[in-house]
């Protein structure tokens, strides 16, 4: 349909089409208001209430751009941790809001010991490993994304990392390497084909 998308604010995680055909295309209506407090679908019990509001402000505002459920997300993260330090996905996201503040010791802390308690969590060892390309660690950078594509080969987002952590560390035979084995994992990958021939 070529009729313009928008966020639906009565549903989890969709966009609808709009098919009205206003007089005046700019004219609010208050449906297209950027989204400010996201509200649960089902309210869970007790300490999951806080922990899964947070986790959905975090997502949310990433998706969406928006500082202000990134802020509310994290707030409400470090509460939530509180209750439970060992929950590695919080964990997780805490460190994913604090490497895109750019509070990249901070993170490269959490993921690791987000790591400690979950040590096979090859998604954590993608975010350690980004988090040590943006410190500039490479050797460590692809140290962990390698060993999360040993955990998870299906992971094209380590898949991904790898190769820029090469490509930052002016290593393009360490780049085209990580093409190859990924073409061998998935060979019909038509982005990574058209990758390697560009190398």
């Amino acid at each position: 349909c070529h009729m313009a998308k928008r966020e639906a604010v009565d549903g989890a995680h969709t966009v609808f089409t709009d098919h009205r055909i206003r007089r005046n295309p700019a004219e609010p209506d208050g449906s297209d208001a950027p989204v400010t407090k996201l509200r649960a679908w089902r309210e869970p019990l007790g300490q999951f209430a806080l922990r899964n509001a947070g986790l959905a402000n975090i997502a949310a505002g990433i998706r969406l751009q928006s500082n202000t459920l990134i802020g509310e997300g994290a707030n409400q993260m470090q509460e939530a941790l509180k209750s439970d330090p060992r929950d590695t996905e919080m964990l997780r996201q805490f460190g994913v809001v604090l490497l895109r503040a750019g509070r990249i010791d901070d993170a490269i802390r959490i993921f690791s010991s987000a790591l400690a308690l979950a040590p096979d969590n090859a998604i954590l060892h993608v975010n350690l490993g980004d988090a040590y390309r943006e410190a500039g660690r490479l050797d460590l950078s692809a140290a962990e994304l390698n060993h999360a594509l040993e955990i998870d080969p299906s992971l094209l987002d380590a898949w991904r990392s790898l190769e820029m952590t090469y490509i930052r560390a002016n290593d393009a035979a360490g780049a085209r390497r990580t093409l190859e084995r990924y073409l061998a994992f998935m060979p019909k990958s038509m982005a990574a084909r058209t990758a390697l021939g560009a190398r």
